[in-house]
């Protein structure tokens, strides 16, 4: 009998197992093959992210553009002012800059700074 049990427990489990097997056989039998999940690694190894303001977006097709061509581009979609500063990656940059993969360009312009009150005081 209890050679009977285990034989049970062994069935049980099995069965567990195929449902579980049967599970990630259907689940994998939906999936791409690998050459999406090389397409896709491709693409996000070239992406340059852009932002200016509430505007933030990634593009795949900007690698290799300057920073003076993406301006040009994207004034009117991302209403970059022509006298916003331009940082990639944190760093202040010319226009000539050319963009690699995984850069990521952004657009400020300082809004109004409050000055200092000057008082001169003369005895």
């Amino acid at each position: 009998m209890a050679q009977d049990s285990k034989k049970d427990q062994g069935q049980g489990q099995g069965q567990a197992k195929n449902e579980a097997g049967g599970l990630g056989q259907d689940a994998d039998a939906g999936t791409a093959p690998d050459t999406d999940t090389d397409d896709k690694a491709a693409s996000a190894a070239g992406q340059v992210h852009v932002i200016h303001g509430a505007n933030s977006q990634t593009f795949d097709n900007l690698a290799g553009s300057s920073v003076s061509e993406i301006r040009e581009t994207l004034t009117e979609v991302f209403n970059i002012p022509p006298d916003a500063q331009a940082l990639v990656n944190g760093d202040n940059i010319g226009e000539r800059y050319t963009l690699k993969p995984q850069d990521t360009l952004e657009f400020i312009k300082q809004a109004g700074v409050k000055g200092y009150k000057l008082i001169i005081i003369f005895d």
